[in-house]
């Protein structure tokens, strides 16, 4: 790889970046105006469903900072990292953060589908492109969160299988 090559990718991935920056922005600008709306906030006085719009919020900024950490992350890097391949273990750390991550992208899932059952009426400060980028959010989130639950299945299975093996073993010898 040439030195033009390495800047070039850096160049496409920053202003990918601050493209992906300003959507964020945009989105969480976004939700912040929909306290104002006055059809959002009639349609939820009337709904028995709940949505918290200051997560979302927050979300928007996490993911922003997570922009912000892989830009450093471009400027600080000079070549590719490899590193050995190293035995996954799972450990207690590992456990909890696919557990928080099952949580976040779960409870992202139900925001976005109470947004989507609040805004099915036409209105015109709900009804814009950003809207479809949360929906978007959220279809990302109930993908993650279904893989993180086939990926534990799976682990039980497996666990569930491997003490079978085991006490078969013990009760033949």
């Amino acid at each position: 790889m040439k030195i033009s090559d390495i800047t070039t990718n850096k160049i496409f991935y920053i202003v990918l970046s601050l493209f992906s920056f300003g959507i964020l922005f945009k989105t969480y600008k976004y939700l912040d105006d929909l306290k104002n709306c006055q059809c959002y906030n009639d349609s939820l006085a009337y709904s028995n469903l709940n949505l918290d719009i200051e997560f979302l919020k927050a979300y928007q900024i996490f993911e922003m900072f997570l922009i912000s950490i892989f830009l450093v992350l471009i400027f600080l890097c000079k070549k590719s990292l490899k590193t050995k391949k190293e035995t996954f273990s799972l450990t207690f750390f590992t456990s909890a953060t696919v557990l928080l991550i099952a949580f976040v992208t779960g409870y992202i899932t139900y925001n976005v589908f109470v947004l989507y059952s609040l805004s099915k009426e036409k209105c015109k400060c709900i009804d814009k492109w950003q809207k479809y980028f949360i929906y978007l959010q959220g279809i990302m989130s109930s993908v993650t969160l279904l893989r993180i639950i086939f990926l534990l299945f799976i682990v039980f299975l497996l666990l569930l299988l491997s003490s079978y093996k085991s006490a078969k073993n013990i009760l033949n010898t």
